[in-house]
């Protein structure tokens, strides 16, 4: 070997040639290259050591000989000396290669290629893939290696692994830098996708290519969940979770996700996907916030690690969602509002020009010249109050009603009104086929022209009786009643589901015009008065209630209550407080026509005990039921007396 300046300047020649070098292959030729010139040696190779695997991977290799010939590339570690440097962590000295029986590669290699001495040296570093490496070098003829040998080659080596793992960093940046470019350009095509009106739907699978996972986006508002690929292709693949979520089990996530967006810890959620005892899915939940308000929710299944970058990521589709979500939010509450404000207007005849009001309705897609049908839905009771849910219940209550008229082909224009909702269904024009029949969505039938909705004259709006030839309207004895009940039916059921409780639905009349909106409107909230007062709930019109309830409910309630206390309060305390029967037996002659026997026969009592019992109701209470005026009284109140005690809950 040379004198100490000599290695000096070979190690500076070393330590330039490979600092140079960006990429690890051309980094890897080259540090061999330099080991052999600069170190004596007639052949070298870098071997990465995959200890799982059991063999050692040629990375790089270097031959000062001009024949080229094919070469072994792998070698199984129960014959090569690198495993046993790497877990001594020292050089490995093999004088005589062909004399070597410990390593029978190396000695059979040694014959073929023409070589003796043999040192494997380990690297502090690893390749790409975490394996890591060895540098071999080797002599022609036999060699001896000293000390100073061994530190030089040491050297060599260092400087190698300074430059390998500057270099897995580079590379590393490098990525980062592309990935982080990636993320901001998808940012920014998000929000143009967003500012640009793009659907919900689009933005899903960008969001998914993005994340590079499969993607749910559930929307409070709407109750509806876009997936852009199954997270469980096992089980469903892209299509079969699509229809899945229009199901029951789309129900299911839609409930789970709302409880788990209103944990405040929230960050997973597990969907159950089925009944049995399969395990659940495993899912990572960011709310969609608008005003402080949940009205949404993004799932992420699987995918990459969580890191920097992909939080960076998620925080982009997020606020591309959150933009697309509080734009449909706006407009819902906008519409909405501007909607109940003219409802209300109608319905508390502050209107002054009815065209005016005609106009307006018709802009918001409403025709008053159009008969419709009101139903008006009042929300359980608890369902008003603020609740620890993510959205508004009328939000829900909305979208859910609106979803269902869909679905039964009805044209509906759901009203906001607090606490429910009031539903105008408009009835099918004489002739005109219901919307499922002429393949429009309700909603194209809010848009017809000025011309159909233009206000009839009264003889254009009397309906003319069925021809021959003629389909007959619906009303008349057609589907659309029955449709509009079952609709009721459902409104009840859907909302059962979602605030835990039934709701009251009442089904009103018909409306043509703006003095029977109001009066229609008194009718069905007077219905539901009465509803509330006597625990009723579900679908419900005015022939459910019967004549009695219908009487207090257009009169005061505490009227009725004080009318019921003055003519048999009495009575009713003292049976209670002393267990007699006495209203019992004033109801039963009552019944029986005020005659003694019968009543006696049908109380099975004695007709003397009978007339003894009345005596003493006179005697007591001073109710005397000889004239009609007096009878028809105490009757009266002795029907209402049973009809509020009944209609009130039972005990625990």
């Amino acid at each position: 070997m040379a004198d100490q300046a000599s290695w000096l300047r070979s190690l500076r020649d070393v330590a330039s040639r490979i600092s140079s070098d960006a990429d690890l292959d051309a980094l890897l030729r080259d540090l061999i290259r330099s080991a052999c010139e600069h170190g004596a040696w007639d052949l070298g190779s870098i071997m990465a050591v995959d200890a799982a695997g059991g063999y050692a991977h040629v990375m790089a290799r270097h031959d000062s000989a001009l024949l080229r010939r094919r070469l072994e590339d792998r070698w199984a570690l129960a014959t090569s000396p690198a495993l046993v440097a790497l877990r001594r962590g020292e050089p490995v000295y093999i004088r005589d290669a062909r004399e070597s029986e410990a390593f029978p590669g190396y000695r059979r290699e040694a014959f073929e290629r023409d070589y003796r001495t043999v040192l494997v040296i380990p690297m502090a570093c690893t390749d790409a893939e975490g394996h890591p490496l060895v540098l071999v070098v080797v002599s022609r003829a036999v060699r001896e290696v000293s000390g100073d040998d061994l530190a030089f080659m040491g050297m060599i080596v260092h400087l190698g692994a300074i430059a390998i793992e500057r270099g897995h960093r580079h590379r590393a940046q490098a990525a980062a830098a592309e990935q982080l470019r990636r993320a901001l350009l998808a940012q920014g095509s998000l929000l143009r996708e967003v500012l640009a009106g793009g659907s919900t739907a689009a933005l899903a699978g960008r969001l998914s290519d993005l994340l590079k996972a499969p993607v749910l986006v559930v929307d409070f508002f709407a109750s509806s969940l876009l997936a852009t690929g199954s997270p469980v292709p096992e089980a469903y693949d892209d299509d079969a979770w699509r229809r899945a979520l229009d199901g029951p089990l789309g129900r299911r996530i839609l409930r789970e996700v709302r409880g788990a967006v209103a944990q405040p810890h929230g960050g997973t959620v597990a969907l159950r996907l089925t009944d049995g005892p399969a395990p659940p899915l495993s899912a990572r939940v960011e709310a969609l916030m608008v005003d402080s308000d949940a009205v949404g929710a993004l799932l992420t299944f699987g995918g990459e690690e969580a890191g920097d970058l992909r939080n960076l990521m998620r925080d982009s589709a997020k606020l591309a969602l959150g933009v697309q979500m509080m734009r449909s939010v706006l407009r819902f509450r906008f519409e909405t509002r501007t909607l109940t404000e003219l409802f209300f207007e109608i319905v508390e005849r502050r209107w002054r020009d009815p065209e005016d009001v005609a106009d307006r309705a018709r802009r918001l897609g409403l025709s008053l010249a159009t008969p419709a049908r009101m139903l008006v839905v009042d929300f359980p009771e608890q369902a008003s109050r603020p609740p620890a849910r993510p959205a508004d219940h009328a939000v829900d209550g909305h979208h859910a009603v609106a979803l269902l008229a869909r679905q039964l082909g009805l044209p509906a224009h759901v009203v906001a009104i607090g606490g429910g909702l009031v539903c105008l269904l408009p009835q099918e024009g004489e002739g005109r086929p219901p919307p499922e029949e002429e393949g429009h969505l309700p909603e194209e039938g809010r848009r017809r022209s000025l011309a159909e909705d233009r206000p009839r004259s009264p003889r254009e709006g009397r309906r003319r009786p069925p021809q021959e030839g003629r389909r007959r309207p619906p009303q008349e004895g057609g589907r659309e009643p029955e449709r509009i009940a079952r609709f009721a039916r459902r409104v009840a059921e859907t909302l059962r589901h979602s605030f835990d409780r039934e709701p009251i639905v009442v089904l009103g009349g018909d409306c043509e015009g703006l003095d029977a909106y109001a009066r229609e409107w008194e009718r069905c909230w007077r219905m539901i008065r009465i509803a509330r007062a006597f625990g009723r709930s579900g679908a419900l019109s005015a022939p459910d209630f019967g004549p009695l309830p219908m009487l207090i409910g257009a009169a005061d309630s505490a009227d009725v209550r004080r009318f019921i206390d003055g003519a048999i309060g009495r009575v009713v305390a003292h049976d209670r407080d002393n267990g007699t029967p006495y209203l019992e037996t004033l109801a039963a002659y009552l019944r029986a026509g005020c005659r003694s026997q019968p009543c006696a026969d049908a109380m099975g009592l004695h007709v003397t005990t009978l007339r003894y019992r009345l005596s003493r109701i006179g005697d007591l209470f001073g109710i005397d039921v000889d004239t009609p005026e007096r009878r028809f009284a105490v009757e009266l109140a002795l029907q209402l007396h049973g009809l509020i005690e009944n209609s009130l809950p039972s005990p625990g």
